[in-house]
């Protein structure tokens, strides 16, 4: 009887030993899983409205592009790589990261070269308002910040749909938009950000009674523009603002083409918060639709 106990000691010490080693097994493979998961990508960022939505979804990141916009004093101290347009190769490459975002506005002119240098790069469409909202959630994903992705996109979610029910059955204006650099006016066609959320709107942009605008800007034409005679004027600048708004302000005030304008005439010539809106959308594209619904229908 003691050599049968015995032996049944035995076998459940047996047992336990290998059920605690087994259990030891998975819980280190667990770790070792959730650290593989967790392990820090080296992210640069080429723009800095996909630094402020990696910010947003607290995904670190190793360098952003030099600017002037105002940024949060944590982007502030990480490494410049230069201008989003034309970033330092090698500045990026120092920094060895396993990503540089940039955004599809910019492929055709940097593609090629970046990824000559060998930078693995990803494009993001910022080009339109969902646009936007699909950035967010695939950066979200691939970082694994699906939660913090959530929260941003249930908030512009909610916030359109308080928007859209705001504007309905009433009347849908015409609507021009000019983009001014120093020496330049352009017209944005809804290709273009700002185009996108007025067409989202409701607007109708001026620019589609000259066909199927291949691009977000085509050439300006005062007397083409007066042909269509739009309800809303919406003046937009980028380069150096301060001398393209002076640009604008001496343009309308010396051509008296612009007295025949309903627009004018009604005193619907705004120009937009450069805040909230440029040649791409940013986290605050949600604030930026609100602000065109109130140019186009509540001003």
């Amino acid at each position: 009887m003691k050599k049968i106990l015995a032996f049944i000691l035995t076998a459940i010490l047996a047992i336990s030993f290998v059920g605690c080693s087994s259990k030891e097994s998975n819980k280190e493979s667990d770790e070792a899983t959730k650290t593989s998961k967790e392990e820090k990508k080296v992210v640069v960022s080429g723009t800095v409205a996909l630094s402020q939505v990696l910010e947003s979804l607290n995904v670190e990141l190793a360098g952003r592009p030099t600017t002037k916009e105002p940024i949060s004093e944590s982007l502030k101290k990480l490494p410049e790589i230069g201008d989003p347009m034309n970033p330092d190769m090698e500045k990026i490459k120092a920094l060895n990261p396993d990503v540089f975002v940039s955004t599809g506005a910019l492929k055709d002119s940097l593609g090629k070269n970046l990824e000559e240098n060998g930078i693995k790069t990803e494009f993001y469409d910022l080009n339109s308002f969902d646009g936007v909202k699909n950035t967010i959630k695939e950066l979200s994903q691939k970082f694994d910040k699906e939660e913090e992705g959530k929260k941003i996109l249930d908030d512009f979610n909610t916030r359109e749909e308080k928007i859209l029910k705001s504007i309905e059955g009433k009347e849908k204006p015409k609507v021009m938009i000019i983009f001014g650099t120093p020496g330049n006016f352009m017209l944005a066609t809804e290709k273009s950000f700002t185009g996108d959320l007025a067409k989202k709107l409701g607007g109708e942009n001026v620019t589609n009674a000259f066909g199927n605008a291949p691009s977000p800007y085509i050439p300006f034409n005062i007397e083409e523009a007066l042909k269509q005679n739009p309800d809303v004027i919406l003046r937009l600048t980028h380069v150096e603002r301060e001398k393209s708004k002076a640009m604008f302000d001496k343009e309308f005030e010396g051509n008296k083409q612009w007295g025949n304008f309903e627009a004018v005439k009604n005193n619907k010539v705004y120009d937009l918060d450069k805040n909230y809106f440029g040649v791409t959308g940013t986290l605050k594209s949600i604030d930026a639709l609100e602000k065109m619904s109130e140019y186009l229908y509540e001003k």
